[in-house]
């Protein structure tokens, strides 16, 4: 696994044409078939009943708030108390001691306690 920005011949395949968005895919995994970007957070948002992942190429997760008791029982404020790992990878909130990868929701992964 590589840590460095996108080569150009990938930006310009992928259309990758501005900074925000080369720093945004900063990581990146070179496989026989090529290189394939590591998903990344930019923004969740809330409602009443779920919660949605903004990932950096444009797809949206939208998970109900019931696969995460602790965000769930949270109030607004609590669940506008996130950060974003460097990386994108992942979702903390300090305040309700909740992670969440981004790896883990794209293969329908809920918080342990949630059957």
């Amino acid at each position: 696994m590589s840590s460095s920005f996108l080569p150009l011949r990938a930006r310009q395949q992928y259309g990758v044409a501005n900074l925000a968005a080369e720093l945004y895919c900063d990581t990146t995994d070179e496989t026989a078939e090529g290189i394939v970007m590591t998903p990344f957070a930019t923004d969740p948002l809330f409602d009443e009943i779920s919660f949605t992942v903004v990932l950096g190429d444009g797809r949206r997760l939208k998970i109900p708030l019931r696969c995460f008791p602790r965000l769930a029982a949270a109030t607004p404020g609590q669940r506008d108390g996130f950060r974003i790992s460097a990386s994108g990878a992942g979702l903390h909130w300090d305040a309700l001691d909740e992670d969440i990868s981004v790896a883990g929701l794209l293969r329908g992964q809920m918080d342990e306690n949630v059957r």
